[in-house]
């Protein structure tokens, strides 16, 4: 995924949605864009980087303490943000930025924070947060 990077450093990791959100952990930002988009994405950012292993990764793939951004890039290409954190920061994440509404979730049938969902084979539903970070399925 090649992106110009207008107006920004050389070294700066040019962040798009799909590097943040693989599919599924996604899709419950999407009814309510952009609420939540923010703090989810700095959240994730921060925590991918406070952890370390990303960078870890790339510094192996260069053998360079100070890898090209592109390298760091091209790995949450592969793996975005969502998929690098534990399930507990991903759950932390979304209760924080604030963009969900409790209803009774089509996954748990238990009355609970999360947001409106598009299945690929069903019509669409509420499903919680818990379910969409433990209980489903990945989309591709």
């Amino acid at each position: 995924m090649s992106m110009e990077k207008k107006g920004l450093p050389p070294d700066a990791i040019q962040m798009s949605f799909e590097r943040i959100f693989c599919a599924r952990h996604g899709e419950p930002l999407k009814p309510s864009w952009p609420s939540g988009y923010a703090i989810m994405m700095v959240g994730l950012f921060d925590e991918v980087f406070r952890k370390r292993d990303t960078l870890a990764e790339a510094v192996a793939a260069t053998g360079d303490e100070r890898p090209d951004p592109q390298i760091i890039e091209a790995l949450l290409d592969v793996t975005p943000a969502c998929c690098r954190v534990s399930s507990e920061i991903l759950l932390r994440l979304y209760n924080e930025a604030d963009f969900g509404v409790v209803a009774k979730c089509r996954g748990c049938r238990r009355k609970r924070m999360g947001a409106h969902y598009r299945f690929s084979h069903q019509a669409p539903g509420h499903i919680c947060f818990e379910c969409v970070v433990h209980n489903m399925e990945p989309m591709h």
